[in-house]
């Protein structure tokens, strides 16, 4: 039986690429049958790359800003006419601007959120051109990802206002409780006041879907009973791809961001095969990013004959990488002051290790929301004690066995809890429902 094409408005940070965090899993969940129309507002620059979304509207800092001192400049702009180089007339950051925003990330100064946070306030994304989109696509309902950063919440409310349709959030980050680390009082008094946003599109929300069992929890204490999870999912119907024979050397893999102290975990890793490695190359970590990385962490990854840093690559190909290694690495911040960032927190790529059939090593603080799910599940080797680390790497590269076992454990797992038919099957049951409700 066909089912009801549903139309649904979707406000994101970051433009909608499969090859980023937030296009791979919106693609994931909502790919794969022709039963949506979707529309995506994004607040960043840079161009879409995906065929599950077809509408897109930017509103970038950088035009806001020009809007600001001439009326007649709008700070959004529909994304509609493509070349054979991709999107034109929106917004792209030039060589010398994009080394100033990398500058900025790896500073991560308070004092520039602020100002970047003020120059949203100022209101100036609100414009006709971007209620023209809203209202001209006429969306049955708004998929509301809820981020840190206010303003991309306040353009999901601001939609909802002008449509009177109902809301869907999904929050895959912990923004909003005080179960945090930082020694900086600017983080608490940035805290307090964000979290007053996050409760703002939260409370809009019909449903609040979460990534982990723990911030559903968490969540359902806060909000009240409107909290369901909400994975990325995959094909586990068919195990062909089964590994039977291993690579000499071991290949170990890793795939995916080194922020948030990720990077010292694997150089933590890399330190542990040099001494594996002492009397002969036993196994090698080649690490696929497209975080950008200064010469000193470079140094500590990029190792001789035995750790590579390969940079990043389109998604189209990780899947090929992901499958063609023994062990597929999963790593978090052992850090303080990055643990509990990612307490509630599950990676994206976690699902796609899985769906490799390769056994997973898992490193990192035993309560991070993505290392507590693979050890709960049996789905991985887990290291949660830096200090066991050496011990525990030389036992699974020279145990063939374990790491066989693993790799069927993690596969069983995802065919139990990610089977991604049925997670689409009942995100589209719940969208109808409220979508043939009118909104309070």
């Amino acid at each position: 039986m066909k089912r009801k094409k549903i139309k649904i408005l979707i406000v994101s940070l970051n433009p909608w690429d499969d090859n980023n965090s937030f296009g791979s899993s919106f693609s994931n969940i909502f790919g794969g049958e022709d039963c949506y129309e979707i529309a995506n507002i994004y607040c960043e620059s840079g161009a879409p790359n995906t065929v599950v979304c077809k509408y897109f509207f930017q509103i970038t800092l950088k035009n806001i800003i020009k809007s600001i001192f001439n009326s007649e400049v709008s700070s959004g702009v529909e994304v509609s006419q493509v070349s054979q180089n991709g999107f034109n007339d929106l917004d792209r950051l030039s060589v010398k601007e994009r080394n100033v925003l990398n500058i900025a990330k790896k500073l991560r100064w308070q004092i520039l959120f602020w100002a970047r946070d003020f120059v949203w306030s100022r209101a100036k994304w609100r414009s006709r051109e971007l209620d023209l989109f809203i209202t001209d696509f006429a969306p049955d309902i708004i998929f509301q990802p809820i981020f840190y950063s206010s303003y991309v919440n306040e353009i999901g409310i601001h939609a909802k206002k002008i449509t009177n349709k109902p809301m869907i959030g999904y929050i895959s980050d912990d923004n909003y409780t005080y179960k945090q680390f930082s020694l900086s009082p600017l983080f608490w008094i940035d805290r307090s006041i964000k979290r007053g946003y996050v409760k703002r599109v939260i409370d809009n929300c019909k449903i609040l879907y979460t990534i982990t069992e723990r911030q559903k929890i968490e969540y359902n204490d806060i909000f009240g009973n409107k909290c369901k999870l909400l994975f990325k999912g995959g094909a586990f119907a068919d195990f062909s791809h089964k590994k039977e024979h291993l690579n000499t050397p071991l290949k170990i893999v890793y795939t995916g961001n080194l922020g948030s102290g990720r990077w010292e975990s694997l150089a933590s890793l890399a330190d542990s095969l040099i001494r594996v490695n002492k009397d002969g190359v036993k196994a090698q970590l080649f690490i696929y990013s497209m975080t950008p990385i200064s010469n000193s962490i470079m140094k500590r990854l990029d190792v001789n004959g035995t750790s590579y840093f390969c940079g990043g690559l389109p998604s189209s190909e990780i899947k090929d990488i992901q499958r063609d290694a023994d062990i597929l690495v999963h790593v978090e911040s052992f850090r303080l002051s990055e643990r509990y960032s990612a307490r509630l927190s599950f990676s994206t790529k976690i699902v796609d290790y899985l769906e490799a059939g390769r056994c997973i090593l898992a490193i990192g603080w035993d309560k991070s929301g993505a290392i507590e799910y693979l050890k709960e599940h049996n789905a991985a080797v887990v290291i949660s004690d830096e200090k066991e680390l050496l011990d525990r790497v030389f036992e699974l590269i020279n145990n063939p066995e374990l790491i066989h076992r693993y790799a069927e454990l993690g596969f069983n797992c995802g065919a139990k809890n990610h089977q991604i038919d049925e997670i689409r099957a009942n995100l589209y049951k719940d969208i109808i429902v409220h979508c043939d409700h009118k909104s309070q």
